[in-house]
Protein backbone atom coordinates (compact mmCIF):
# COMPACT_ATOMS: atom_id res chain seq x y z
CA UNK A 1 0.00 0.00 0.00
CA UNK A 2 2.62 2.64 0.56
CA UNK A 3 3.78 1.95 -3.39
CA UNK A 4 1.11 3.92 -5.79
CA UNK A 5 3.00 5.11 -9.58
CA UNK A 6 3.78 7.93 -8.02
CA UNK A 7 6.46 6.39 -5.78
CA UNK A 8 10.29 7.10 -6.26
CA UNK A 9 11.97 4.13 -8.28
CA UNK A 10 14.95 4.08 -5.74
CA UNK A 11 12.45 4.15 -2.59
CA UNK A 12 10.73 1.77 -4.54
CA UNK A 13 13.71 -1.18 -5.64
CA UNK A 14 14.53 -0.27 -1.71
CA UNK A 15 11.37 -1.09 0.08
CA UNK A 16 11.07 -4.64 -2.49
CA UNK A 17 14.67 -5.83 -1.69
CA UNK A 18 14.51 -4.51 1.94
CA UNK A 19 10.98 -6.78 2.44
CA UNK A 20 12.09 -9.65 0.32
CA UNK A 21 10.03 -8.50 -2.90
CA UNK A 22 13.49 -9.07 -4.51
CA UNK A 23 15.38 -11.78 -4.08
CA UNK A 24 18.73 -12.05 -4.68
CA UNK A 25 20.04 -14.92 -7.59
CA UNK A 26 23.83 -14.08 -7.83
CA UNK A 27 26.95 -11.76 -6.78
CA UNK A 28 28.77 -10.62 -9.58
CA UNK A 29 32.51 -9.58 -9.19
CA UNK A 30 31.56 -8.76 -5.54
CA UNK A 31 30.16 -5.32 -6.47
CA UNK A 32 26.56 -5.85 -8.13
CA UNK A 33 23.83 -8.67 -7.20
CA UNK A 34 21.35 -10.08 -9.78
CA UNK A 35 17.85 -9.99 -8.25
CA UNK A 36 14.69 -11.32 -9.50
CA UNK A 37 10.97 -11.12 -9.30
CA UNK A 38 9.92 -13.68 -7.68
CA UNK A 39 6.41 -13.38 -7.86
CA UNK A 40 3.41 -11.80 -10.10
CA UNK A 41 1.89 -9.16 -7.48
CA UNK A 42 6.06 -7.69 -7.41
CA UNK A 43 5.84 -8.24 -11.13
CA UNK A 44 2.52 -6.48 -11.27
CA UNK A 45 4.07 -3.74 -9.14
CA UNK A 46 7.06 -3.18 -11.42
CA UNK A 47 4.06 -3.19 -14.81
CA UNK A 48 2.80 -0.43 -12.95
CA UNK A 49 5.67 1.28 -11.89
CA UNK A 50 6.56 0.96 -15.84
CA UNK A 51 3.27 2.06 -17.26
CA UNK A 52 3.00 5.23 -15.29
CA UNK A 53 6.85 5.90 -16.03
CA UNK A 54 6.32 5.50 -20.26
CA UNK A 55 3.06 6.93 -20.20
CA UNK A 56 0.77 9.26 -21.21
CA UNK A 57 0.02 9.79 -17.35
CA UNK A 58 3.62 11.06 -16.72
CA UNK A 59 3.12 14.49 -17.83
CA UNK A 60 7.91 14.91 -17.35
CA UNK A 61 7.67 11.54 -19.91
CA UNK A 62 5.53 13.22 -22.49
CA UNK A 63 6.87 16.99 -22.40
CA UNK A 64 10.19 15.14 -22.90
CA UNK A 65 8.54 13.10 -25.76
CA UNK A 66 6.60 16.06 -27.47
CA UNK A 67 9.95 18.17 -27.33
CA UNK A 68 12.09 15.45 -29.13
CA UNK A 69 9.21 15.60 -31.88
CA UNK A 70 9.14 19.07 -32.58
CA UNK A 71 12.74 19.37 -32.64
CA UNK A 72 12.48 16.43 -35.31
CA UNK A 73 10.41 18.57 -36.99
CA UNK A 74 12.74 21.84 -36.73
CA UNK A 75 15.05 20.04 -38.99
CA UNK A 76 17.44 21.33 -36.24
CA UNK A 77 20.66 18.81 -35.11
CA UNK A 78 21.20 20.46 -32.02
CA UNK A 79 17.97 20.68 -30.64
CA UNK A 80 17.63 16.79 -31.25
CA UNK A 81 20.63 15.87 -29.67
CA UNK A 82 19.61 17.95 -26.24
CA UNK A 83 15.88 16.34 -26.47
CA UNK A 84 17.21 12.62 -26.73
CA UNK A 85 19.76 13.24 -24.34
CA UNK A 86 17.15 15.14 -21.49
CA UNK A 87 15.52 11.84 -21.73
CA UNK A 88 18.49 9.24 -21.64
CA UNK A 89 19.74 11.11 -18.55
CA UNK A 90 16.14 10.92 -16.54
CA UNK A 91 15.28 7.58 -18.41
CA UNK A 92 17.94 5.39 -18.92
CA UNK A 93 20.09 3.29 -16.80
CA UNK A 94 24.05 3.02 -18.16
CA UNK A 95 23.34 -0.92 -17.87
CA UNK A 96 20.73 -0.16 -20.53
CA UNK A 97 23.18 0.94 -23.14
CA UNK A 98 24.93 -1.77 -24.37
CA UNK A 99 22.72 -2.66 -27.17
CA UNK A 100 21.61 -0.30 -30.38
CA UNK A 101 17.84 -2.20 -30.19
CA UNK A 102 17.86 -1.06 -26.48
CA UNK A 103 17.77 2.62 -27.60
CA UNK A 104 15.97 1.74 -30.95
CA UNK A 105 13.06 0.82 -28.35
CA UNK A 106 12.99 3.97 -26.33
CA UNK A 107 13.38 6.92 -29.35
CA UNK A 108 9.95 4.32 -30.54
CA UNK A 109 8.50 4.49 -27.46
CA UNK A 110 9.10 8.40 -26.78
CA UNK A 111 7.43 9.19 -30.49
CA UNK A 112 4.89 6.93 -29.73
CA UNK A 113 3.31 8.39 -26.82
CA UNK A 114 2.93 11.82 -28.28
CA UNK A 115 2.28 10.78 -32.07
CA UNK A 116 -0.97 8.54 -33.85
CA UNK A 117 0.35 5.47 -34.66
CA UNK A 118 -0.90 5.08 -38.14
CA UNK A 119 2.13 7.78 -38.66
CA UNK A 120 5.01 6.22 -36.95
CA UNK A 121 6.75 3.41 -38.80
CA UNK A 122 9.67 0.78 -37.79
CA UNK A 123 11.59 -1.51 -39.13
CA UNK A 124 9.32 -1.51 -42.02
CA UNK A 125 10.13 -1.96 -45.72
CA UNK A 126 11.83 0.82 -47.37
CA UNK A 127 12.82 1.51 -50.45
CA UNK A 128 15.68 -1.04 -50.94
CA UNK A 129 15.38 -1.98 -47.51
CA UNK A 130 14.10 -1.38 -44.06
CA UNK A 131 14.54 1.86 -42.20
CA UNK A 132 14.80 2.35 -38.23
CA UNK A 133 11.98 5.01 -37.99
CA UNK A 134 10.15 7.12 -40.10
CA UNK A 135 7.70 9.58 -38.72
CA UNK A 136 5.20 11.63 -39.94
CA UNK A 137 3.43 14.91 -39.35
CA UNK A 138 1.43 16.94 -41.40
CA UNK A 139 3.32 17.48 -44.64
CA UNK A 140 6.55 16.74 -43.27
CA UNK A 141 8.38 13.04 -42.40
CA UNK A 142 11.90 12.55 -40.87
CA UNK A 143 13.43 9.30 -41.17
CA UNK A 144 15.32 8.41 -38.49
CA UNK A 145 18.88 5.86 -38.51
CA UNK A 146 20.10 5.15 -34.92
CA UNK A 147 23.85 3.57 -34.28
CA UNK A 148 25.76 2.64 -31.28
CA UNK A 149 29.37 3.53 -30.65
CA UNK A 150 31.31 1.90 -27.71
CA UNK A 151 32.00 3.58 -24.59
CA UNK A 152 35.87 3.90 -26.04
CA UNK A 153 34.87 5.06 -29.22
CA UNK A 154 36.38 8.97 -30.01
CA UNK A 155 35.43 12.06 -32.55
CA UNK A 156 35.96 10.12 -35.37
CA UNK A 157 34.75 6.95 -35.06
CA UNK A 158 31.24 9.02 -34.05
CA UNK A 159 31.29 11.22 -37.00
CA UNK A 160 32.40 7.56 -39.32
CA UNK A 161 28.97 6.49 -37.94
CA UNK A 162 26.49 9.42 -38.65
CA UNK A 163 28.03 9.65 -41.89
CA UNK A 164 27.62 5.73 -42.88
CA UNK A 165 23.74 6.72 -41.13
CA UNK A 166 22.77 8.87 -43.81
CA UNK A 167 24.40 7.41 -46.19
CA UNK A 168 22.40 4.60 -45.55
CA UNK A 169 19.41 6.62 -45.79
CA UNK A 170 20.27 7.59 -49.30
CA UNK A 171 21.68 4.48 -50.49
CA UNK A 172 18.82 1.95 -49.56
CA UNK A 173 16.69 4.73 -50.58
CA UNK A 174 14.44 5.01 -47.48
CA UNK A 175 12.83 8.14 -48.53
CA UNK A 176 11.39 7.00 -52.00
CA UNK A 177 8.09 6.13 -51.00
CA UNK A 178 7.53 9.48 -48.77
CA UNK A 179 8.67 11.44 -51.95
CA UNK A 180 6.13 9.67 -53.84
CA UNK A 181 3.12 10.35 -51.43
CA UNK A 182 4.34 14.47 -51.61
CA UNK A 183 5.95 14.41 -47.93
CA UNK A 184 7.99 18.02 -48.03
CA UNK A 185 9.86 18.39 -46.02
CA UNK A 186 11.96 15.44 -45.24
CA UNK A 187 14.55 15.18 -42.52
CA UNK A 188 17.13 12.91 -42.75
CA UNK A 189 19.20 12.38 -39.65
CA UNK A 190 21.96 9.75 -37.76
CA UNK A 191 21.41 9.14 -34.27
CA UNK A 192 24.72 8.03 -32.84
CA UNK A 193 24.42 6.87 -29.16
CA UNK A 194 26.82 6.51 -26.65
CA UNK A 195 25.98 5.38 -23.12
CA UNK A 196 23.65 8.56 -22.50
CA UNK A 197 25.15 11.05 -25.06
CA UNK A 198 23.88 10.90 -28.76
CA UNK A 199 25.39 12.56 -31.43
CA UNK A 200 23.02 13.53 -34.24
CA UNK A 201 23.57 15.05 -37.63
CA UNK A 202 20.79 15.58 -40.00
CA UNK A 203 20.83 16.08 -43.72
CA UNK A 204 17.70 18.04 -45.24
CA UNK A 205 15.78 17.81 -48.50
CA UNK A 206 12.47 18.31 -49.81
Amino acid sequence: PELDEHSSFDIMLGMMLHTGYLTAVNVIDNKEVEVKIPNKEALGCFEKKARFLFGKKNPKWVAGAQALKDALLSGDADKVQKSVEDLLINYVSLRDSRYEAFYHGFILGALGTVSKPALINSNEESGKGYSDIILKQGTAAMVLELKRAQADAGPKRIATLQTEGLGQIEKQKYTAALKEEGYSPIHRYALVFQSKSCYVKTANRT
